[in-house]
């Protein structure tokens, strides 16, 4: 059986799937990496109501089971990259001390802060949620924001997976209810953590990843940030350069034992 430096889990984003995340796991098993992906309910080609997120709590249920199946079969290193809500996700995951222990976090682009919205609107959420869930409270207007590649964006807007509605009610909700218990945890994070953020970044700001870069306890932790790179940094022209720097940080990692995190604070 061919040598498998590590397992690597990559958690996409909102709205989105994972096979857009291809190009990613080609060069990563090209370099002896074993690459997992799946959509989350009701994204891409999984089941579930479109683009509602009933509870953050089953996705974070379905990861643990994602991530214990594909280190049962790559005994080894286990790796997390996660891109925008997927980094939240995968943040999440890190700091939950029922999760399998991770080797390694890597965050693109991580949707970290609640920055749409009045505060009205963040205090109806709940209401809004529980009431009309799937009603479509807010835009990501992310078309002409993920990247700078015309072609990547051409892609997107043509993407039958891709959903390309107003988020809805609860799976806003849920989302913000993650946000607020954060800083509260943040510092109980000790994993290996890689930021990945595009100062250019209009759909998940900058401000969130040094945010959470200063708040960390990981002894080991770095936050690249590359001037002028859109959202999705794995799919601005430079994404080259982007999967080199993220090749050489796993290679320098993939002999470390796990690190353990204490969990986030229960939340709805």
């Amino acid at each position: 059986m061919e040598h498998i430096r590590a397992v690597v889990v990559v958690v996409h984003g909102l709205h989105e799937h994972s096979a857009r995340y291809a190009h990613v796991g080609t060069r990563l098993a090209a370099e002896g990496f074993a690459v997992y992906a799946a959509d989350h309910r009701g994204h891409g080609r999984s089941d579930g109501r479109r683009a509602n997120i009933e509870r953050m709590a089953l996705l974070q249920q379905d990861l643990r089971s994602f991530v214990e199946f594909a280190a049962g079969r790559h005994p080894g290193p286990v790796f997390m990259v996660g891109h925008s809500l997927g980094g939240l996700i995968a943040l999440e995951y890190a700091l939950d001390c029922r999760g399998s222990a991770l080797d390694g976090l890597v965050l693109s682009g991580p949707a970290v802060t609640a920055t749409a919205g009045s505060a009205l609107a963040k205090w109806l959420a709940p209401v809004l949620s529980a009431l009309v869930p799937d009603l479509g409270v807010a835009s990501l207007d992310a078309e002409q924001k993920i990247c700078r590649d015309p072609e990547v964006v051409r892609s997107y807007q043509d993407d039958p997976l891709v959903y390309r509605g107003r988020i809805k009610a609860r799976t806003g909700a849920e989302i913000l209810g993650v946000i607020q218990r954060l800083p509260g945890a943040l510092p109980r994070l000790r994993v290996p953590l890689l930021i990945l953020h595009g100062t250019d970044d209009q759909i998940s700001p900058v401000a969130g990843s040094l945010m959470v870069h200063e708040a960390v306890s990981s002894p080991d932790k770095t936050l690249r940030q590359y001037p002028g790179l859109y959202h999705e940094v794995f799919n601005e022209p430079e994404h080259d350069r982007i999967l080199t720097d993220l090749v050489s940080w796993l290679n320098d990692r993939s002999h470390l034992p796990s690190a353990g995190a204490a969990g986030l604070p229960p939340g709805g």
